[in-house]
């Protein structure tokens, strides 16, 4: 009984607020990273800043919280420097769900709450 209690009460820690995990192999590319992901909750739209020392492409995929796809954004140019990615998500129903942005070889993943 115990047991239920403590993985419920894990469960809900994880899903208050927001989170952002980077998944990265390589420790010279620090650099490159995702900055800022707001706002969260969101309604409409989501912003990206990703900051980045080169030239790159960047996909971007909206994952429910099964982990599942749900939306995808392919072939984002990143350009050197922090700039600001505008992600309309109107359409989409409320809940939690999962947003990862990979840059080469970088991934990075957000947790997200639309109201």
């Amino acid at each position: 009984m115990k047991a239920s209690y403590l993985i419920i009460v894990l469960v809900l820690a994880c899903l208050i607020g927001s989170a952002q995990a980077e998944i990265s192999p390589n420790v010279e590319q620090a650099a490159t990273k995702v900055e800022r992901v707001y706002p969260n909750p969101l309604s409409d739209y989501l912003f990206v800043e990703i900051k980045c020392v080169d030239y790159a492409q960047a996909t971007i995929v909206l994952l429910d919280i099964l982990g599942n796809p749900v939306q995808q954004w392919e072939n984002v140019e990143v350009v050197p420097g922090t700039q600001k990615v505008r992600l309309d998500l109107k359409l989409l129903h409320s809940g939690i769900y999962l947003l990862k942005v990979t840059i080469g070889d970088q991934k990075f993943v957000n947790r997200l709450r639309k109201v």
